[in-house]
C-alpha cells in the first residue's frame, strides 16, 4: 500500500513535468516562426 502511494506522486511529477516541458516548446515554436 505504501509503495503505491509513492509511485502516483513520482508519475504525477513525471506528466507535470512533461505538461510544463511541452508549453515551452511550442512557446519556443510561435516565437520561431
Amino acid at each position: 500500500m505504501s509503495e503505491e502511494r509513492l509511485v502516483r506522486p513520482l508519475s504525477l511529477t513525471m506528466i507535470g513535468s512533461k505538461e510544463e516541458e511541452g508549453v515551452q516548446f511550442s512557446t519556443e515554436e510561435e516565437q520561431g516562426v
